[in-house]
């Protein structure tokens, strides 16, 4: 809840409206659950808007709640009212919520009706307030807009309705007031009036008559006389109490109730005595008592907690741009497009949204008429089959149809992409680059040193050797015992260079490059190049226990990829990254298990090739989109799994975000764990949650949630980490740019586009 002085001045926004429309708000218990609504006998948005951000919750448009059925209790001052004066100062706002979430059974309800105090009454209630006993000024005088309050409970049986009166109205601070409770059954008072009526007419009819008729004598005359006066007053106090309970009829009826605004006239001759200056049933009173009653704060006993809504900002509605979310009312709400270069971040607990956001901006993506490179990395099955269905929708609405390429990596057969080629690089300075990628992988200083060392020279010997050179392994092999490779592929023969197949292969491999050294007069050729990089390993100096001990690191980090090798090192690679860059491909990859679940990654080989497919595909567009940005050309890159997708490798993290817009890069990441970043690098969460639109569904963790409500909160508004953590599924917290300008951070619902695709694809459109 807010602190008390921010809380009171946003009652104070809330009691202004109700110069120009009358409310009522109504608590009440069902199914366990706390329930508040707001009614208004105007359909005034921006009231309920001022109250929800008052008290902390969300407002959104609903039916109007049937009547409970019990008997009703009327709120009326007690004699003259006199209690005193009493302070606000340092009252919790949340007191009075918490206060009524335990008072109130199932099936029961308070409803309190306001009104503004007229001007001309104003005068009257501070000659009154400032005689009550105490020292401060009555809280009513220094509203700006003081009111006027009636209120009713309901409950199953009088005594309990009554009861209900009591202790809510009574220990609420500010309520200043002596009250009592009086229960009013509606039909039966009617019937009562109506009677009382007849009676009175009746019996004035009578001693009419009686006393100018000569057959009744003197005492019989006394007797008719004063039956008449005793059916009178009891049908007077009849017609007096059914006024009284006006508003319970009015209620009933279910019409807006208006608290009276008369004064009363001072019938007392001691001037000095305070008689209650206005109806019985209104109490003059002030936004900031009344409003904490109805707060969902009451944590279990209103079922929910929940998040109070952020309106969004009208530019939303209007911008080109994917459109990605509804607010309450199931408006369209979009980003910016011209904002997507600073990126797009989403974070938040499984199964809240994270995935569905990035479809949706995909979906738009491919329906514009743009050169756009498209990479998608998905580490689920389920989100490439959402990718496709998107695309088929769209294409179903096109004349051209935009060819989708989806890769599995645990699939074995297929079409490939060599992530590792690199144009213009030599072998010396592929395998330099495949080994600076396999140490920003694992991560962890597992691949430094030595290691380091051993690894760029067998990968870099590895690619020195030929097509033409399987078939002379094979004639050597025949005499030395080496063994038949899996594949004729840089991976294979590396993992053979570091001793995996037995020393005979690895002796092999380094005597064909020797041999090739020696026909080529070229001192700098790629296999005499390729040979001296293995002289460290394999020449006649090094013994083989000396060997295996130089290797072993090495080894180990390719014998963990082996069930990759495939996809790392691809006999007939169909793409590169070049490839799949200049021409605007649409790519997704599938980093786990297959569509039909006949293949399957086995432990952390997801997260190992997508940072991988990461690191690489940095590296290429460095290479292939410097000035896109001018050349108004695009290429988006989108993965669910940013703390597998940055590998370790702090610089290329960032990169995405910091240094990507000149290549025309537009990053559109998702992480489950923004915390887990934070062990790439000290500043890669901060690079992260620096992304021009922020996303966060809900957070499970509290420090989590506390760093995001600051992230919300850099336009100036107020934030706790308790709103991010009761984030409803689907909903989130968002902050965004638009024209240049941050906007304040609001809280929307994202657009489902994977359940029905060609119903989201036609709204694109």
């Amino acid at each position: 809840m807010k602190e008390y002085g921010t809380y009171s001045a946003a009652c104070e926004q809330f009691a202004t409206y109700l110069r120009h429309a009358n409310a009522a708000l109504l608590v009440r218990k069902v199914g366990g659950e706390i329930e508040n609504y707001l009614l208004s006998d105007k359909n005034d948005e921006a009231m309920a808007i001022s109250l929800a951000e008052a008290l902390g919750a969300r407002a959104k448009p609903c039916d109007i709640p049937g009547k409970i059925a019990g008997v009703t209790s009327l709120l009326s001052v007690d004699g003259d009212g006199i209690v005193g004066r009493s302070t606000l100062a340092g009252v919790d706002p949340a007191m009075a919520s918490e206060m009524l979430s335990r008072t109130l059974n199932e099936g029961e309800e308070i409803i309190v009706f306001l009104t503004p105090m007229k001007r001309s009454n104003i005068r009257i209630w501070r000659k009154y307030a400032d005689n009550m006993p105490g020292s401060t000024e009555h809280h009513s005088l220094k509203a700006a807009t003081p009111l006027m309050l009636s209120a009713m409970a309901c409950a199953k049986n009088p005594s309990r309705s009554r009861e209900l009166i009591s202790k809510v109205f009574t220990p609420l601070p500010g309520f200043d007031t002596a009250i009592r409770a009086t229960t009013a059954k509606v039909g039966l008072q009617k019937i009562i009036t109506l009677f009382g009526s007849l009676f009175i007419l009746a019996g004035l009819t009578t001693a009419f008559f009686a006393y100018r008729s000569p057959d009744f004598t003197y005492l019989s005359k006394q007797f008719i006389g004063g039956i008449v006066c005793a059916v009178a007053a009891l049908a007077l106090l009849a017609l007096f109490d059914h006024r009284s309970h006006r508003i319970v009829d009015t209620y009933v009826a279910g019409k807006m109730v208006v608290p009276s605004n008369h004064a009363r006239f001072n019938f007392s001759k001691n001037s000095d005595r305070l008689v209650w200056p206005f109806t019985k049933t209104s109490v003059p009173m002030s936004a900031p008592v009344i409003c904490g009653m109805f707060a969902p704060q009451s944590g279990a006993t209103s079922g929910l907690t929940t998040t109070k809504e952020r309106r969004v900002p009208p530019t939303l509605y209007e911008v080109s741009g994917p459109p990605v979310f509804t607010n309450d009312e199931g408006k369209i709400v979009r980003l910016d497009s011209s904002h997507l270069w600073g990126g797009v971040a989403a974070v938040g607990a499984a199964g809240t949204g994270k995935s569905v956001l990035i479809k949706s901006i995909f979906a738009w993506l491919v329906s514009q008429e743009q050169r756009r490179t498209i990479i998608g990395v998905e580490t689920k099955p389920d989100g490439l089959i959402q990718y496709r269905n998107i695309v088929n929708a769209v294409n179903e609405k096109r004349s051209e149809p935009i060819p989708l390429g989806v890769i599995e990596i645990a699939n074995p057969s297929g079409q490939w992409l060599d992530i590792f080629y690199r144009q213009g690089d030599n072998p010396i300075q592929r395998g330099e680059y495949i080994t600076d990628i396999l140490a920003s992988t694992f991560g962890d200083g597992a691949i430094m040193g030595r290691s380091r060392e051993v690894l760029s020279s067998v990968i870099g010997a590895a690619l020195c050797f030929t097509d033409e050179d399987y078939a002379e392994y094979n004639t050597m092999r025949l005499d030395t015992g080496a063994v038949v490779l899996p594949a004729w592929t840089w991976f294979w023969r590396a993992l053979a260079l570091v001793g995996r197949f037995g020393d005979e292969t690895g002796s092999t491999l380094y005597a064909l490059l020797a041999k090739r050294a020696q026909e080529d007069p070229n001192e700098n050729s790629l296999a005499a190049q390729g040979y001296n990089l293995l002289s460290i390993i394999w020449g006649p100096a090094t013994t083989t226990s000396s060997r295996r001990s130089l290797v072993e690191a090495g080894r180990n980090k390719l014998d963990q990829l082996k069930d990759m090798a495939h996809f790392i090192a691809p006999e007939n690679a169909t793409y590169t990254w070049g490839d799949v860059i200049n021409s605007h491909h649409k790519l997704i990859i599938g980093t786990g298990p297959t569509i039909d679940g006949r293949f399957q990654p086995y432990g952390k080989m997801t997260e190992w090739i997508t940072a991988m497919i990461g690191l690489t595909l940095q590296s290429n567009i460095e290479r292939n989109c410097f000035g896109w940005q001018q050349q108004n050309r695009r290429v988006t890159v989108m993965c669910d799994e940013f703390k597998y997708f940055a590998g370790y490798a702090p610089a290329a993290a960032k990169w995405w975000k910091d240094d990507g817009r000149s290549y025309g890069v537009e990053p559109i990441f998702a992480t489950q764990y923004p915390d887990q970043l934070s062990q790439i690098g000290a500043d890669v969460l901060t690079s992260f949650m620096s992304y021009q639109t922020f996303v966060s569904f809900r957070q499970d963790e509290e420090s989590t949630a506390n760093e995001v409500a600051r992230k919300m909160a850099r336009d100036g508004s107020q934030w706790s980490g308790a709103d991010i953590a009761t984030l409803e599924q689907f909903t989130c917290a968002v902050s965004t740019m638009s024209h240049g300008s941050v906007l304040p951070a609001f809280t929307a619902k994202t657009i489902d586009s994977c359940t029905n695709p060609s119903e989201f694809v036609e709204m694109v459109q």
